[in-house]
């Protein structure tokens, strides 16, 4: 069943799977929300051969017809349907700048890859939130790897690894303070020597971005929902 869990509306949650994941709308009368609902008509619309492609928007996913003569941007998470043009969601339902755009952080139709790292930071949500800290990671570094372009990948990482850890500091590049040899203790290994790199050495430190897929008002205790857009 294709409609949006009235549950998640006020009260953003990724710990059920089936709010992210297309299988809470296939026989299951849960519902999904905009991070599951868009990628489900993606789905039939290639099966029937339509050139149907996911967008991010800054904390939302929708579809887009990208054709070669046609293209327009398809709205399925509000009431009814609806078409709204690319200037729209620069500033609904958080702003986006010119960089982003440029940068082929937002409104850029994904690739495949693309399209796979969405889903492995959907599911790093929800292993986040279940306390499975280990498995999230890694699926964060997969999603950073798949779309190095949007850097809210890296700063979702990069934010568990400073709340596991809180001797990971903010100054510049990411560092690591270690335990002064004179208390006997031996130094804190340095987690990210195991992930990937960004820039020369180090992987730079951005502000943490909003999750795609939820507009809804934010939950209190979930840092990734620091907003308060309407759905359309």
């Amino acid at each position: 069943m294709s409609k949006y869990n009235p549950k998640r509306i006020i009260d953003p949650d990724f710990r059920n799977c089936k709010d992210v994941f297309i299988h809470g709308m296939i026989d299951d009368p849960n519902g999904g929300t905009c991070c599951s609902m868009p990628v489900l008509y993606a789905a039939v619309a290639r099966r029937l051969r339509y050139p149907v492609k996911l967008v991010h928007a800054n904390a939302h996913l929708f579809c887009r017809w990208d054709g070669k003569e046609t293209r327009f941007n398809i709205e399925g998470t509000g009431k009814g349907l609806s078409f709204f043009p690319d200037e729209y969601y620069h500033k609904w339902p958080l702003p986006i700048t010119d960089d982003q755009v440029q940068r082929g952080e937002y409104l850029a139709s994904l690739t495949p890859a693309q399209e796979l790292a969405g889903f492995f930071a959907c599911r790093a949500w929800c292993l986040e939130d279940h306390g499975r800290v280990d498995e999230a990671l890694k699926a964060y570094e997969v999603a950073c790897r798949l779309h190095p372009e949007y850097r809210g990948y890296a700063a979702f990482r990069n934010a568990l690894l400073r709340k596991q850890n809180p001797l990971l500091v903010m100054d510049g590049p990411l560092m690591m303070r270690r335990t002064p040899n004179w208390l006997g203790t031996p130094p804190i290994p340095n987690p990210l020597n195991r992930l990937p790199m960004q820039g020369p050495n180090l992987p730079q430190m951005i502000p943490a971005p909003n999750a795609f897929g939820v507009p809804h008002i934010p939950h209190p205790m979930n840092m990734r929902h620091p907003f308060n857009g309407r759905r359309p």
